[in-house]
């Protein structure tokens, strides 16, 4: 399959130098789009001779490629973008990371008196935000504390 793709490429590299000087004989520059701009807005032709309409297909067709690859180069930013309007509102990667570094050990002993950036999202893995909260009043252990019970300051 790559050795048809390689010929494929081949013969359209060679296809276009040669209609490029079959078209633009001596007179070619460096870049093929150079020439067919400039015989497109070239006034200076002999009276009754038209211009190339190549030149317009050329032309009509790069602006149907530079069209589709738009959505693809702004992508990236727009994700970006949304990502940061997203933490900033919600903090929903920042509380996300924090419910993973819970399993760290060391991370959890020093963030145990502290709440997720954004306690009101559901933990990776919950459905609900609820379920949390039925977790945190479920009866505990013998010495009267509830399971999974926060300090009386640390409100969800």
């Amino acid at each position: 399959m790559s050795k048809l793709g390689l010929m494929l490429t081949g013969v359209i590299y060679f296809s276009v130098a040669t209609v490029s000087i079959l078209m633009f004989g001596t007179e070619i520059e460096s870049s093929v789009l150079l020439n067919i701009g400039q015989e497109s807005q070239d006034n200076s032709l002999p009276k009754g001779s038209t211009k190339f309409w190549e030149a317009y297909i050329v032309q009509i067709s790069f602006m149907i490629v530079i069209a589709c690859h738009i959505p693809f180069i702004f992508f990236s930013g727009k994700e970006g973008l949304c990502i940061l309007i997203d933490e900033l509102d919600r903090k929903s990667i920042s509380s996300a990371l924090w419910h993973k570094l819970q399993a760290n050990t060391q991370f959890a002993e020093e963030s145990k008196e502290e709440l997720p950036p954004n306690p009101e999202l559901p933990c990776p893995g919950e459905s609900d935000v609820s379920q949390r909260f039925e977790t945190l009043t479920k009866p505990g252990d013998s010495n009267g504390n509830k399971a999974g019970a926060m300090e009386p300051n640390m409100t969800p």
